[in-house]
């Protein structure tokens, strides 16, 4: 289709009502289509655009006006952009890109594309992955250059897998780096990846406290039967979302409710789900949530036998992955349950954190610290250290604790 108006004040609307349709689904041919993705655009951006206003940007029916820059702004959005320049970016490098660093999406692209070579089960191609983990350290050391290459890949399933859900930079979400999650929803669509994208999205929303896209994504992950979920992570971060949307919201009723959820899920057999090693997963993922809504006992509950247990370390687990975040965990509500000398004897065990999550695990340890400490000028400092990394992350959540710790089980 060639569409009325080519450019809009700079902006190659072709591109990106083409975007759109991509977006989309489908092409827009006609009247009806509008229609429905009138109500897409709504569904993701919480912005009306009417029927009428698309068929005439997609010139099917005749207009004498150029698109409005609030629709080109709106439908820009939709396609998972921040701002119309940002598109332009996107569509037309020559206007004012960094060459090299579209360049470098490119390389990365190509990268992304390559089929990595099968091994057993249950195995990572060790090469594959430490590659990986350096291109991604990169990308996510620069916004713009993320911007450049997650449309680039969103159609990828190896960049599905690892890009997005062996490496999700949770201390990168209250600065631009959860929009990926997007693109991955609109193209990875079995309920596992549903879910995760959504609770990603989820999850950047409320550390941000973004109310208006909060409700949002919990009600897409709710459009999810749970039990077409697979992978224990996801069915932990399921529940947990359920469960920190209403300690959010201060509703203890339906709070306590997704709580008992989250601790039937604890007696599953592992074999229920297919999986290996489901009670150290979901236990480990389940305990962030329990966590993050002051469930202290029950993250005490669950998480001291797994590191008081002898088995630990045969597991060869990824300590900045699995071991330290347990130990931060288990710190902080040890901590805020009184049980100070036990919370001191863990402290000096907590080492590297995952780079992914050092950030956001660190404001547990300070604000954990703050608790403990006795003396006004060492908590002074710790303070002013908490208020800097929270401004650097964006986690507001973390500033509203205290307002919402009566929300307990």
């Amino acid at each position: 289709m060639q569409f009325r108006k080519s450019f809009h004040k700079g902006l190659d609307l072709n591109s990106l009502l083409k975007h759109v349709q991509l977006t989309f689904g489908k092409a827009i041919l006609n009247s009806n289509d509008c229609n429905h993705l009138a109500d897409d655009v709504y569904k993701e951006t919480g912005v009306s655009l009417s029927p009428q206003t698309l068929r005439r940007v997609f010139g099917l029916i005749e207009s004498r006006t150029a698109a409005s820059d609030h629709t080109i702004l709106v439908l820009c959005k939709y396609c998972g952009f921040n701002s119309v320049s940002q598109f332009s970016l996107h569509a037309n490098p020559e206007n004012g890109l960094d060459h090299i660093k579209l360049h470098e999406a490119r390389i990365y692209e190509a990268f992304f594309d390559i089929e990595v070579p099968p091994i057993g089960k249950h195995q990572i191609n060790r090469e594959y992955f430490n590659a990986i983990r350096n291109i991604v350290k990169r990308v996510y050391t620069d916004i713009d250059l993320y911007n450049a290459l997650i449309p680039m890949i969103a159609h990828n399933p190896t960049a599905h897998e690892y890009l997005f859900e062996q490496f999700p930079f949770v201390d990168g979400f209250g600065r631009g780096f959860a929009i990926g999650y997007s693109f991955y929803i609109k193209n990875k669509l079995d309920p596992d990846a549903q879910v995760f994208g959504n609770a990603m999205l989820f999850l950047a929303a409320i550390l941000q406290q973004d109310d208006a896209s909060i409700k949002k994504y919990l009600d897409a992950i709710n459009a999810v039967n749970l039990k077409d979920v697979k992978h224990p992570f996801i069915i932990a971060r399921y529940i947990g979302s359920n469960l920190l949307f209403h300690h959010y919201h201060r509703n203890l009723e339906l709070k306590n409710q997704w709580l008992n959820m989250a601790i039937d899920y604890l007696k599953n057999s592992p074999n229920e789900h297919g999986h290996y090693d489901l009670n150290i997963e979901y236990e480990l993922m389940i305990s962030e949530y329990l966590t993050l809504t002051s469930c202290y006992q029950w993250v005490i509950f669950i998480l001291k036998p797994i590191l008081e247990a002898d088995t630990l370390n045969t597991k060869e687990l990824d300590e900045g992955f699995w071991v330290n975040p347990m130990r931060i965990m288990l710190f902080k509500s040890l901590t805020y349950s009184n049980r100070v000398k036990e919370a001191k004897q863990i402290l000096p065990t907590i080492k590297i954190i995952n780079w992914l999550v050092q950030d956001y695990y660190t404001v547990h340890i300070l604000d954990t610290k703050i608790k403990l400490s006795t003396i006004k000028a060492e908590k002074n400092e710790l303070e002013n250290t908490l208020k800097r990394l929270l401004n650097k992350t964006k986690f507001m959540f973390f500033n509203s604790l205290e307002s919402i710790s009566e929300v307990k089980s």
